[in-house]
């Protein structure tokens, strides 16, 4: 019996889960352009990551 009650627990929780992700991905794909890149963090880490990149590779051309 406790293990059928864990196993019930344990789809419940997936279903409640994926539900989760489904709905944030929903609001992602409807929000405005503008409201996706002022809720994520990591974009404007990302385009610096890539400058950084793209200056080194910028020197190491230049180093001839």
């Amino acid at each position: 019996m406790p293990q059928e009650v864990i196993v019930v627990f344990l789809l419940f929780f997936a279903v409640l889960a994926f539900t989760w992700f489904y709905l944030q991905r929903a609001k992602a794909r409807t929000a405005p352009p503008s409201q996706t890149t002022e809720s994520t963090p990591a974009a404007p880490a990302a385009s610096a990551e890539h400058a950084e990149h793209a200056d080194h590779a910028e020197h190491a051309d230049h180093s001839h």
